[in-house]
């Protein structure tokens, strides 16, 4: 497998520098954009009243409440938004480092948490792409996906690091034939958000790749990925237990406005009434259209050229499917953070300097726009942190 050290210089430093740029424009966000007609102001530090805004986002309160009180106990409706929609496994581990404390307490955990999954989950990423590719273009893609213009999500509280932390440790110790942590692995993105749950079949291709689609080579080491899910079903069957739903964490995306459809339906939508920022103005419409075309334009030319392992490919298509088969891209420029092939892909792509470089000046330039005005936003709706309580 990839080399540790290598592995270590190439993420170490770019990792750093993400994360120096994201609390950089952070600053910067909170005290230019939040302060437009102000006369003059002063070159300080924040306090931390000011920076403790920055380490949460919206939907922090409901994670602070399950890790607290635990998943709302009442009969399934969709009419209005509860806690279900949100999986466990970071509450969970929010409760396990915090519990009984302050919410502000919970959210400087929180933070903390999802920084260090940050870092562990570009360092697994690196090991992982090392083992068949050159460190160049490990290096371009590491730079990429830690430059793109919503990997500062990746930094803040939230579930997002987590995922993309395990989701690179079940494909890693799946290729060096550890299908125990990778089984462990696995079944904790399963719990994590339900993109995680795709790395199972991808995990089982694998493994079936590996003995040649040869039954008789089966051994018990495939039960390891067959037991993966077993935490979204106990997380089913508790669900079904308080709310009479076991699929209660489907049906509440109803109340969220996140709705299923068939393939590509949101394009349709978006060609009739374009805009360009949606969502009671804080989404970026016209460039998740983009990006998530631009996603389906990459799987076809990585699929076609074989230009990665075929389970990246069968990853990358069933994170594809989940993103187009809603009525809207809400959210998708953040779910990208999960989906590591759509990085890679850009890192093959981008083999010339001055295409790289290109690229790279598109998503820095975003990178830091959108870092800012997320600062911003937090900074004029601080309430909406804690609302669950």
């Amino acid at each position: 497998m990839g080399n540790n050290s290598s592995a270590i210089r190439i993420a170490a430093p770019v990792f750093f520098a993400s994360c120096a740029c994201i609390f950089l424009f952070f600053w910067l966000g909170s005290v230019f954009v939040s302060n437009p007609h102000a006369e003059s102001i002063a070159l300080r530090l924040p306090t931390w009243d000011e920076a403790k805004w920055w380490m949460g986002r919206p939907d922090t309160g409901y994670y602070i409440d399950i890790a607290e009180h635990g998943y709302k106990a009442a009969p399934y409706s969709s009419t209005e938004v509860a806690n279900w929609a949100f999986f466990p496994a970071y509450p969970l581990l929010l409760r396990l480092v915090a519990h009984g404390r302050s919410p502000e307490f919970y959210l400087a955990a929180g933070f903390c948490l999802s920084l260090a999954f940050y870092g562990l989950g570009v360092w697994y990423l690196c090991r992982l792409l090392l083992a068949d590719y050159d460190g160049e273009t490990v290096t371009r893609s590491i730079v990429l996906f830690c430059f793109y213009p919503f990997a500062y999500s990746l930094a803040v509280f939230g579930p997002d690091s987590l995922l993309l932390l395990t989701v690179c440790a079940a494909f890693y110790y799946a290729r060096r034939h550890s299908w125990a942590l990778a089984g462990v692995a696995a079944a904790i993105a399963s719990i994590t958000r339900v993109q995680g749950v795709i790395a199972v079949p991808c995990l089982m291709y694998l493994y079936l790749k590996e003995r040649n689609f040869e039954w008789r080579k089966i051994d018990r080491w495939f039960a390891a990925l067959l037991l993966a899910p077993g935490g979204l079903v106990a997380f089913g069957w508790h669900l079904g237990l308080i709310t009479g739903n076991p699929l209660a964490f489907i049906g509440i995306q109803r109340a969220w406005n996140n709705l299923p459809s068939y393939p590509f339906d949101f394009l349709i939508r978006y060609l009739r009434e374009p805009v360009l920022i949606g969502n009671i103005g804080w989404d970026p419409e016209l460039l998740s259209v983009i990006v998530t075309c631009a996603m389906a334009g990459l799987l076809v030319w990585s699929w076609m050229k074989r230009r990665m392992p075929a389970e990246y490919c069968l990853f990358f298509a069933l994170q594809l499917v989940v993103l187009v088969s809603r009525t809207s891209t809400m959210g998708n420029l953040r779910y990208v953070t999960g989906c590591f092939p759509f990085a890679l892909a850009l890192g093959i792509l981008t083999k010339r300097p001055m295409t790289f470089a290109l690229l790279l000046g598109i998503f820095a330039g975003f990178f830091g726009l959108f870092a800012a005005l997320f600062a911003a936003g937090q900074q004029h709706n601080p309430g909406y942190h804690f609302v669950a309580f």
